[in-house]
């Protein structure tokens, strides 16, 4: 008699049962497997993200924060982004990355633009300074890293960089000197925030305080990365009303540039007109701006296909130059977006008989949601320009509800 079978039948619905019971525990097995796999692919693509996290709020915005081995810290711990986010309670990420140049991040900001930063830290040359590379070609890079930030909507804040007084000092401060001044006026023609940590770091003739840096001379000490911290949270905008507009550099092109007025009660600002293509129907208002006049609102729906538009313009005869660089900027607060939907800021310049040339787009035919974020682009004036208009346009077949303001177009000086 089978102890399997106490019955002494031939058991095979026994065998049968433990067959099922079987198959079964293998297909839980390899659901298991399955999920496994799926959970470790999810949680090496969380790990690459949070590899660069730093735990905190998200409630005044992500900041990123990018630079070489004075940002990476000496320790997991020793590190400015790290006190930043740990002091203050902030969402940071630290880019930096020891013994790299500029150009190192050039080719990654991918890494970057991943995490979707409101804020950029820049903190970044003084390898570069300790180099043959010429200081043009130094702020060559830098001005791209600048400008690939902006092109994404990420408000930059620039940091001096620190001095030393290690080895590499002898080449480095001369360029460091002359990079930290062209940085304030380089800030100053740009409206971009910056932070004076070179200063901070020097008694006033010269030196470098005593505890700043650490024995290599080179690297902040923890006094010296406190001292950074310190510098640099009260300069962070971590609300569009701290982002800075309108600055030095030439009076604002556009006129009611902040849709502050609107004498005929029709929705629109003063100066603006509005062109709505066939299917789409279109509302507008006026409504507050927590810092300067009013947001113009539309509220639009309809249209036909991806290109059905309505759109805010103004037509501007100026003295254009051809080769002078120029800025276009604005606020952008979109409510609700779906559909085919893409909101878009930009200017075209046209030849004096109203031919277009070319454009220069502030934000590119976006589809998601924006929730107050200020974007901006420079570019060069086409030959044979003489005429500027603006646009402020909402592609597509769907329903869309945008806010635009603080627009801004104007000639920025040389440097």
């Amino acid at each position: 008699m089978s102890r399997f079978n106490p019955a002494g039948g031939n058991g095979s619905g026994v065998d049968k049962e433990a067959r099922e019971a079987a198959n079964q525990a293998k297909t839980t097995s390899e659901t298991a497997i399955e999920q496994a796999s799926q959970a470790k692919t999810e949680a090496e693509q969380a790990e690459t993200k949070a590899d660069k996290a730093i735990v905190g709020s998200t409630k005044k915005g992500r900041i990123a924060c990018i630079g070489d081995s004075i940002t990476a810290g000496q320790t997991a711990i020793r590190t400015y982004p790290n006190w930043l986010a740990k002091q203050y309670n902030l969402e940071v990420y630290n880019f930096g990355a020891g013994g790299t140049y500029i150009s190192y991040r050039l080719d990654k900001m991918d890494e970057v633009y991943a995490v979707n930063p409101d804020i950029a830290i820049v903190l970044y040359g003084t390898n570069n300074m300790a180099t043959t590379q010429t200081l043009a070609d130094i702020i060559d890079e830098y001005k791209q890293l600048v400008d690939m930030l902006t092109s994404k909507g990420i408000t930059p804040v620039l940091v001096t960089v620190l001095p030393r007084s290690d080895a590499g000092a002898t080449t480095a401060m001369p360029k460091i000197y002359a990079f930290n001044d062209w940085l304030f006026e380089y800030a100053r023609i740009n409206g971009f925030i910056v932070v004076d940590a070179f200063t901070k770091f020097c008694n006033t003739d010269g030196t470098i305080k005593t505890g700043y840096l650490n024995t290599d001379k080179l690297h902040p000490e923890a006094a010296g990365y406190q001292v950074l911290v310190d510098a640099i949270y009260p300069k962070i905008p971590f609300k569009n009303t701290d982002r800075p507009w309108t600055f030095p550099g030439g009076p604002n092109a556009i006129l009611t540039p902040t849709f502050s007025t609107d004498a005929n009660g029709d929705g629109k600002a003063d100066d603006w007109s509005v062109v709505t293509t066939t299917g789409v129907t279109a509302t507008h208002s006026l409504v507050n701006h927590p810092t300067d006049g009013k947001w113009q609102q539309m509220a639009r729906s309809g249209g036909v296909d991806v290109n059905s538009l309505s759109y805010y313009y103004q037509d501007l005869t100026l003295s254009l130059v051809a080769g002078d660089t120029w800025m276009i900027a604005g606020d952008i607060d979109v409510e609700t977006i779906d559909g085919s939907c893409e909101v878009e800021v930009g200017v075209q310049w046209r030849t004096s008989t109203d031919t277009f040339i070319s454009s220069l787009t502030a934000l590119n035919r976006c589809p998601a949601k924006i929730v107050n974020k200020r974007w901006s682009n420079r570019g060069k004036v086409p030959a044979n320009a003489a005429k500027v208009r603006v646009l402020l346009s909402v592609y597509g077949n769907g329903n869309c509800t945008v806010r635009f303001g603080r627009i801004m177009l104007k000639k920025l000086e040389s440097l």
